[in-house]
Formats: structure tokens, C-alpha cells, sequence
């Protein structure tokens, strides 16, 4: 059996924009990519738990790998280790297993989606 992912989830920022910042080299850079993961993870992040209910691991992994790849670029230390985590399992484990991991993670996505809103709200 795998291990679960850390637990419980804290429901603190999930935004690091200081890091966002520095990575991207002004505040206007980092709102750009805000605004466009905005958009990815208000269709990625419940997209994932349908596909993985329906027993569809390669394409909840291919939604997985894609926020993998700008995640670290802004989300919380915590929050990045967990998608990698979760991206790694896809690839080796059944969709019950990945459900139980991605229930796990699921509220601290939906908490970085209203972080980055208002994040992106502010910078206006």
C-alpha cells in the first residue's frame, strides 16, 4: 500500500508570490502567469477527480504532469511536493489509490484557485 500524502492539508496560503516574483522578475510577469493558471486549474483541478473516478489514470496524469510544470513557479512548498508526488503515483498506481491521494491534496488546489484570484484581484 502506498503512503498517504501528508495529512492533514493546512488551508493556509497556497500562494507564494514573493517567490513568484523573484522566478518571474516583476509583479506584472507573475500576474500573466496567474491569470493563465487561473484558467488551467479552474478546468484541471475537478477534471482530475472526474477522470479518476471514472477509472482514467492517464488522463488525470497527463492534467497532473501539466500543473507540475508552473506549479513551482508560485505554489507553497507543501502543495508542490504533493502534486509531484501525486504525478510520480500516476504513473505506477490504480485510480483507487490515486482518488484517495488526490482527496488528500483537493481542498489545498481549490484554496491556491481563490489565492491566486485574489492575488490577481489585488494586482489590478
Amino acid at each position: 500500500m502506498t503512503p498517504n500524502l501528508s495529512q492533514p492539508k493546512s488551508l493556509g496560503s497556497q500562494l507564494d508570490a514573493e517567490r513568484g516574483i523573484s522566478m518571474m522578475g516583476s509583479p506584472e510577469a507573475l500576474k500573466m502567469v496567474l491569470n493563465t493558471a487561473l484558467i488551467s486549474l479552474a478546468e484541471d483541478v475537478p477534471a482530475i477527480g472526474r477522470e479518476l473516478a471514472a477509472g482514467d489514470v492517464s488522463a488525470a496524469g497527463r492534467r497532473l504532469h501539466g500543473i507540475k510544470g508552473y506549479l513551482p513557479i508560485f505554489g507553497s512548498d507543501a502543495l508542490v511536493a504533493d502534486v509531484l508526488r501525486l504525478e510520480q503515483l500516476s504513473k505506477s498506481q490504480p485510480a483507487e489509490v490515486l482518488e484517495t491521494e488526490y482527496a488528500a491534496i483537493g481542498p489545498a488546489l481549490q484554496r491556491l484557485l481563490g489565492d491566486i484570484q485574489t492575488y490577481v484581484n489585488q494586482a489590478d
